[in-house]
């Protein structure tokens, strides 16, 4: 990964396939009271205190929307705890341990069924101002 302070450099993020993403990024503003925001971790390590996806991410966003959502995780093969459709948000993680088959498939109820969808690294950009300069090399190749 590389990451710079100046404009002008290119940022990179680990992910597969980031372009189903952008459209969905940018509804992270959007996110009202009681909203839920479904995580989807891949695989099922030893989450520690300061887990990116169960707390780093749910600390970004309530500080980023100022609204009070409700945050659930989901690790490797569990069984979602509710409908699909009754999510806001989901947020993937960057599937370093899955294939970008295994990512889309696991995405594609939530995308049938009109569920913004967004991965931790882009969701991070979005939250701390840098969502446009992070996935611009990403609009040039994909919206000419």
């Amino acid at each position: 990964m590389f990451l710079s302070l100046f404009e002008e450099d290119l940022i990179q993020t680990f992910s597969k396939n980031d372009v189903p993403y952008l459209a969905g990024t940018p509804k992270l503003a959007k996110l009202k009271d009681g909203d839920k925001v479904l995580l989807l971790e891949s695989c099922t390590h030893h989450v520690s205190c300061d887990d990116i996806g169960q707390v780093k991410i749910p600390k970004w966003l309530d500080k980023f929307s100022n609204k009070k959502l409700e945050y659930e995780m989901v690790s490797g093969l569990e069984s979602l705890k509710r409908t699909i459709t009754e999510y806001a948000m989901n947020i993937q993680c960057g599937g370093c341990v899955i294939t970008q088959k295994q990512v889309k498939n696991r995405l594609r109820p939530a995308i049938d069924a009109g569920i913004p969808v967004t991965n931790y690294g882009l969701a991070i950009a979005f939250m701390h101002g840098i969502f446009d300069r992070a996935n611009a090399p990403f609009r040039k190749i994909y919206h000419k």
